[in-house]
């Protein structure tokens, strides 16, 4: 990362897959954005999805998880505007 941007700890909600791994979190585009370092040490945990969207990820066989990492501040709104972001 740049060391002039500022940057944050940040958790990020996501939309993942029933069953995940690792190596599925580090190939979803949330991973691939400069800006933002995933913090591999951290094990994704599952949690239970808000009320509004327990539906729309059943149907589709998903539920949320939550990451930790750094990000640039410049970059959270492209970080928001992914599909799989549910909440920073």
């Amino acid at each position: 990362m740049n060391e002039k941007s500022m940057t944050r700890k940040v958790i990020v909600e996501l939309r993942a897959p029933f069953g995940f791994s690792m190596k599925s979190i580090q190939a979803m585009d949330v991973a691939k954005v400069s800006g933002f370092e995933m913090d591999l040490e951290y094990k994704p945990v599952p949690v239970s999805p808000s009320a509004e969207i327990v539906k729309s990820l059943a149907a589709v066989n998903e539920g949320t998880i939550l990451v930790r990492g750094e990000l640039d501040e410049a970059k959270e709104a492209e970080l928001k505007a992914l599909p799989n972001v549910v909440n920073i």
